[in-house]
C-alpha cells in the first residue's frame, strides 16, 4: 500500500515519491494572495501618487508665496523712488520750470515792447543747483527679475532709462552753472544769453533752457513709470494671492498704497507719450486651456 511505512531490520522505511506532491497548489488560496498583492500594490501606487501631488502642490504653493512676496518688495522699493520723484517736483522742478518760463515771457515782452523801455531789463536768475537722485534702481532690478509680470518688466526698464536721463540733465544743469558763476562762457556770449538762449551773431546756445525742460519731463517719466510699476506689482500679486487663496483657503496679504494726494495736488503727470505708451503694450486674453496672459508691442509709424 502507498505511503505505509515498511519494518526492514526493526526499523520503519519509506520510500519518497519522485515527484513532490502539488496537493498545495491546489488547496493554496491564490485568490486571497492575488487580493493582498493588488491591494498592497494599489495602496503602494497611491501612497506614491498622493505624496508626489502633495509635494508639487507644496512647491506651487511656495513658488506662489515666493510671487507675492517678492511683488510685495518690489512695489515697496517702487514707492521710495516714487516719493522722491513726487518730492524733486514739488520742491524744486515746478518751481524752476515756472519761474524760467515766467523769465522768459518777462523778456520777450520787454524786447517786443516799442519803444524800448528806458530802464535795462533785470531778470531773476535761478543759480542754485540741484542734487541727483539716488534711487535704488539695482535693488529693484534684483526683486523685479525674479517675478514673473512682463508688464512690470517692461515699467522697470523705462523707469531705470528716465532715472538716469533725470540724473544725466540734473548733472548738466549744475555743470552749467559752475561754468556762469566761474566766468567761463563761450566768446561772444552774455549770461543772459546762455541762460535764456538769446541769438549771439546768428547763433544760439539753448543748453541751459533745454536742461530744465529736459529734468522736468524726466521727473514726470519717472513718476509715471514709478506708479505703473507699483500698479503692474500689485496686479501681479493680487492674482497670486488669489491662486494661493485657491489652493490654501488661506489669505495671503498683498501691499496697497493711495496716491490720491498726490492727485490732488496734480503731482501725477498727464502725458500723451505715457498714454501711447501704455497702448503700445496690449494684453491679450487668457489662451484655449486658460493658463496663460500674453502680451504684445504696437509699433507706431
Amino acid at each position: 500500500m502507498a505511503g505505509v511505512w515498511e519494518a526492514t531490520g526493526g526499523v520503519f522505511w519509506s520510500s519518497a515519491p519522485l515527484l513532490p506532491s502539488l496537493n498545495f497548489v491546489r488547496d493554496f488560496g491564490w485568490f486571497s494572495f492575488f487580493m493582498t498583492l493588488a491591494a498592497t500594490l494599489a495602496g503602494a501606487f497611491a501612497g506614491a501618487w498622493a505624496a508626489q501631488r502633495n509635494n508639487e502642490k507644496a512647491k506651487n504653493i511656495e513658488a506662489i508665496k515666493k510671487e507675492i512676496q517678492v511683488s510685495n518688495r518690489g512695489i515697496m522699493l517702487t514707492l521710495s523712488s516714487f516719493n522722491v520723484a513726487l518730492a524733486i517736483k514739488k520742491q524744486y522742478v515746478n518751481d524752476l520750470k515756472e519761474q524760467y518760463e515766467s523769465e522768459l515771457k518777462r523778456l520777450s515782452e520787454y524786447r517786443n515792447t516799442r519803444p524800448r523801455p528806458p530802464k535795462p531789463f533785470e531778470a531773476v536768475l535761478m543759480l542754485h543747483q540741484i542734487q541727483t537722485m539716488n534711487f535704488p534702481v539695482e535693488a529693484l532690478q534684483n526683486v523685479v527679475m525674479n517675478q514673473s509680470s512682463d508688464k512690470a518688466l517692461r515699467a522697470l526698464t523705462s523707469l531705470s532709462e528716465s532715472i538716469e536721463l533725470l540724473n544725466n540733465a540734473i548733472t548738466r544743469r549744475n555743470e552749467l552753472i559752475e561754468s556762469f558763476k566761474a566766468g567761463a562762457i563761450p566768446h561772444g556770449y552774455t549770461l543772459d544769453a546762455m541762460y535764456f538762449g538769446l541769438p549771439v551773431n546768428g547763433n544760439t546756445n539753448k543748453e541751459y533752457g533745454s536742461s530744465i525742460q529736459g529734468i522736468f519731463l524726466y521727473n514726470n517719466d519717472v513718476i509715471f513709470y514709478s506708479l505703473k510699476l507699483c500698479e503692474y506689482l500689485r496686479e501681479h500679486a493680487v492674482r497670486s494671492a488669489k491662486k494661493h487663496k485657491d489652493l490654501t483657503k488661506a489669505k495671503a496679504s498683498v501691499c496697497e498704497f493711495d496716491v490720491s494726494e498726490a492727485i490732488e495736488n496734480g503731482l501725477i503727470p498727464d502725458d500723451p507719450a505715457h498714454k501711447k505708451w501704455e497702448e503700445a503694450f496690449i494684453e491679450k486674453e487668457d489662451d484655449a486651456e486658460g493658463n496663460k496672459k500674453w502680451y504684445t508691442f504696437r509699433i507706431r509709424r
